[in-house]
């Protein structure tokens, strides 16, 4: 069972119209605009994002991996940034069911599922950062780091199953399901540890993707 549950359920958040309007470059007085328009109210009326996190404890660590609670995690990325008892935060935040479920709506519509990718990603960023500055306050350190499974070979998709084994009643209070695939849906979801460094760390600085639009930091390898 997750231990010290701490949810982000009640938050709200706002499409400002004219602001998305002028970053989609679109034109007054258009059709595309009351396209536009009408979209936003209905994804304004529907933004339901949410977030958890637990704190869970290494038990075990070696260079395949480690086990957190009693739940074991294959990959390479920890032993050399995690210690044997020390804490971490799983977390899981999502965009939400509600707007996740207003990109099905718009399916077939090219531009309209554009604007609806964009919206959702702008609610997803909303939650992580306000989910980033709730598990600061737990993290004991000069830095907080996270590892996200999927995002580097050293940790592969396929360990969001432990994770959301771990992350135990969060995940339907959030409203994230997993696939067969281990794809989260709604897609506009991240989940992962956080975690206290001596060092600051960005999966980033491991990721070849140059162009990635979220990077956080240069790609250094390794």
């Amino acid at each position: 069972m997750a231990r010290n549950v701490q949810m982000l359920t009640d938050f709200t958040m706002h499409i400002d119209e004219a602001a998305f309007l002028t970053e989609m470059k679109v034109k007054p007085g258009s059709r595309r605009e009351q396209m536009c328009l009408h979209l936003i109210e209905k994804i304004n009326a529907l933004l339901k994002p949410k977030a958890g996190f637990c704190e869970a404890v290494v038990e075990e660590l070696d260079e395949s991996g480690m086990t957190v609670d009693g739940v074991r995690f294959t990959g390479t990325l920890f032993a050399d940034r995690l210690k044997v008892g020390q804490k971490l935060y799983p977390f899981l935040c999502s965009c939400g069911k509600e707007a996740g479920d207003l990109e099905y709506t718009v399916w077939g519509d090219v531009l309209q599922q554009y604007w609806a990718d964009v919206l959702m990603e702008k609610s997803l960023r909303c939650i992580g950062q306000a989910l980033e500055e709730r598990v600061s306050a737990y993290i004991q350190g000069e830095f907080i780091a996270r590892f996200n499974p999927g995002s580097l070979p050293a940790w592969p998709l396929m360990e969001q199953r432990p994770l959301f084994q771990l992350l135990g009643e969060i995940v339907p209070a959030v409203g994230v399901e997993l696939t067969d695939h281990f794809i989260m849906l709604p897609q506009k979801s991240v989940s992962g540890f956080y975690f206290s460094s001596e060092q600051e760390y960005h999966n980033c600085s491991l990721c070849p993707r140059l162009h990635c639009p979220t990077r956080q930091t240069e790609f250094i390898g390794g």
